[in-house]
C-alpha cells in the first residue's frame, strides 16, 4: 500500500525530427505516480559526447558507471508543479554541442523534484546513448 504513494517519474524520447541531427529529438517527462511533485526541473547530465570528427572510439556498450556529475540545466523551462498524469516536453537541440555532427553520445536526462508536505528532494537519472542504425542515422536509446 505504501509503495503506491512513492513518486514515479518516467521519460520517453521521440525519433529525431531531422534525421541528420539526433539533437532534434524531443523528451517527454511524465509524473506517473499517484502524488503531485513540486519544483520539477530537468538537467542534462554529460557523460561522453564525441563529434563526428573527434578522435574517440565508440564503445560497444555504454558505460553503466558514468555518474553524469557535470550537467547543463534549465531544459523544459522553469521549475513546475506536476499533478499525477501531468507531462511536459522539451527538445534536446539546446544541447547541440557537436556542430559538425555526432559520432557518439552518452548523456542522462536528470529530473529533480520535491515530494510535497515532507519536502523530500529527489533526482532521477535516466541514461541515454546514441546508436547508429543500418540506415546510417543516429538514434537515442535508453540505458
Amino acid at each position: 500500500m505504501f509503495l503506491e504513494f512513492l513518486p514515479r517519474v518516467q521519460a520517453s524520447i521521440s525519433q529525431p525530427v531531422d534525421p541528420g541531427n539526433p539533437f532534434s529529438a524531443s523528451v517527454t517527462i511524465v509524473n506517473s505516480g499517484r502524488i503531485p511533485l513540486n519544483a520539477v526541473s530537468v538537467r542534462i547530465g554529460l557523460g561522453l559526447i564525441c563529434g563526428a570528427r573527434a578522435p574517440c572510439s565508440i564503445p560497444l556498450h555504454p558505460d553503466p558507471n558514468i555518474d553524469y556529475s557535470s550537467s547543463i540545466g534549465e531544459f523544459g523551462g522553469p521549475t513546475r508543479r506536476m499533478a499525477p498524469g501531468d507531462q511536459f516536453t522539451f527538445v534536446l537541440d539546446q544541447l547541440a554541442v557537436a556542430p559538425d555532427g555526432l559520432k557518439y553520445a552518452d548523456i542522462a536526462v536528470i529530473v529533480d523534484y520535491e515530494v510535497p508536505v515532507i519536502r523530500y528532494k529527489r533526482e532521477k537519472k535516466l541514461g541515454l546513448f546514441t546508436r547508429k542504425e543500418t540506415d546510417g542515422r543516429t538514434y537515442w536509446s535508453w540505458k
